[in-house]
């Protein structure tokens, strides 16, 4: 029913994460780049799933391209990681849809 669905959207998490590695022109790159940075950084990142989130801005569309973390620690713990290789990266606050 719509309001079970309302109900597991306001149980979820307020404190979940990610990590955001980019913002990119389009889909396929941001998927492009996660295939990249997966291979290079597979002790970092193993283990953890992508979120290609699009976003409009004044500039035009961005695709972001963002890993759920299971908290703010361990999102800024792989940024941390990732900063000292030379990989941008920032912890972000999850939206939850």
């Amino acid at each position: 029913t719509p309001q079970a669905s309302a109900v597991a959207v306001s149980t979820a998490s307020a404190d979940s994460y990610s990590v955001q590695l980019g913002a990119f022109g389009s889909e396929a790159t941001a998927g492009a780049e996660w295939d990249r940075l997966q291979t290079r950084f597979g002790a970092q990142l193993g283990g953890l799933e992508p979120h290609i989130v699009a976003a409009s801005t004044p500039a035009g569309r961005l695709y972001r391209l963002q890993v759920p973390t299971d908290d703010e620690a361990q999102a800024r713990a792989i940024c941390a990681s990732l900063k000292q290789q030379w990989q941008a990266c920032v912890a972000v606050p999850t939206h939850q849809e």
